[in-house]
């Protein structure tokens, strides 16, 4: 008898682990493109879903940063942000979420020369130019496209 319930348990461990799913945990995909009139290159710092869901801007409770390094291609946005929190919200509940928390959403941008020099800077782009859309697809996690536009630095 012990013998059955110790195996019992030990495949209901073994099938959880293996097909066990993050519920509700959803993404985050920036687009957009980083426009300049100089020979420059830039680094960025996007908001991660903390951001949405925190009233603080540079730390949550917890001391994580809300803000995310994203490597640039070619001065082009094409980043996914996985969520910190699960979610049983669908892209358009979340989209109507985000824009009753903020007016904008800040991008961090530093500016580097050819000599290294770097300068930072804080571009606010407002919710009335992002373009948002929503994908929910069954039995993969929602995605959230924020299409940021052309940022002029």
């Amino acid at each position: 008898m012990k013998k059955s319930i110790l195996s019992f348990t030990f495949i209901i461990c073994f099938v959880q682990i293996i097909f066990s799913q993050a519920c509700g945990v959803y993404n985050l995909k920036y687009v957009g493109k980083i426009v300049s009139n100089n020979d420059l290159s830039f680094k960025i710092k996007l908001p991660n879903t903390f951001f949405y869901h925190s009233n603080e801007m540079k730390k949550d409770n917890k001391g994580n940063w809300i803000f995310d390094y994203a490597k640039l291609n070619n001065r082009k946005i094409d980043v996914t942000v996985t969520s910190h929190l699960g979610s049983l919200y669908t892209s358009n509940q979340l989209i109507e979420l985000y824009k009753k928390s903020r007016d904008f959403i800040p991008i961090f941008i530093t500016s580097i020369n050819k000599e290294g020099e770097e300068k930072r800077s804080i571009k606010k782009v407002s919710f009335e130019k992002i373009k948002f859309s929503g994908k929910d697809i069954s039995g993969k996690p929602t995605l959230i496209i924020i299409d940021l536009g052309e940022i002029r630095v």
